[in-house]
């Protein structure tokens, strides 16, 4: 075998090695560029996904801060209620004891100057015979 014929053998297996390797490349870069479209197209998809369900949590969230809302204007409402009740009773408590005071003051009087039990007959009478 002369030398030249050994440089082409080992010229071609190199190219043959190299090519093959190209080729490797290529289709791994093809695998990638597949796998990053999937990548991106799943992403879309969670963002969007994630997008309508934060509106419609914000929408739950919006409804319960409405009746949130709404439950503490009745609870205000309430209280003044109550306040106003308590302010009722404390008045007729005190119109009552007022009339009680007036009614007091009818029947019993204000100065007794004596008392006298009643007479009995302790001192019988002689009786004529």
């Amino acid at each position: 075998m002369d030398w030249t014929q050994a440089l082409t053998i080992i010229f071609s297996t190199v190219g043959v090695v190299f090519i093959f390797f190209i080729y490797l490349m290529s289709r791994m870069d093809n695998k990638f560029a597949q796998l990053l479209n999937r990548m991106d197209s799943n992403h879309k998809e969670l963002e969007q996904k994630m997008d309508s369900n934060q509106k419609e949590n914000n929408a739950k969230f919006e409804a319960m801060n409405g009746r949130f809302n709404g439950i503490e204007n009745r609870l205000t409402s309430l209280e003044a209620e109550a306040k106003n009740t308590s302010q009722r009773i404390t008045d007729l408590k005190t119109d009552i004891n007022q009339r009680l005071s007036n009614i007091e003051n009818c029947v019993i009087p204000r100065k007794v100057f004596h008392f006298e039990e009643s007479h009995k007959d302790d001192h019988e009478e002689p009786k004529e015979n």
